[in-house]
């Protein structure tokens, strides 16, 4: 099994309420919901009028599959017009602990912790 994860960071200029913020939030993850085989909810930076995290998840048995459904999902959150991509994240999983039952999970090159390291160095 293979988890494919998706992280987008979005500017949100003239953002004046977090209420705003939620509608336009709202907008973004439902649309990607309804489009695309995903999973997805803001995840970070909830408390910020001026930008959000949106994270999106798929399973899939083929890591091609998994990572063109994200960049689907990237491309339809920049389309949207909605609010700006200020970064994107994205990594494949390889579960195949899950699949054979043993607890040799395949690490990815690069952890997730990493990714957002990464994000709070820049930041």
């Amino acid at each position: 099994m293979l988890v494919g994860v998706c992280r987008i960071a979005l500017r949100l200029p003239g953002i004046a309420s977090l209420k705003e913020k939620r509608s336009v939030v709202r907008s973004v993850l439902e649309r990607a919901r309804a489009r695309h085989p995903v999973s997805a909810a803001e995840v970070a930076e909830q408390d910020s009028h001026d930008r959000a995290i949106l994270g999106f998840v798929i399973a899939s048995n083929d890591e091609a599959h998994a990572t063109s459904v994200l960049q689907a999902v990237v491309r339809e959150v920049e389309a949207s017009g909605l609010a700006p991509i200020e970064r994107v994240r994205m990594q494949v999983l390889h579960a195949g602990a899950f699949d054979r039952g043993a607890d040799d999970v395949r690490a990815p090159t690069r952890s997730w912790a990493d990714f957002e390291s990464d994000d709070e160095e820049e930041g």
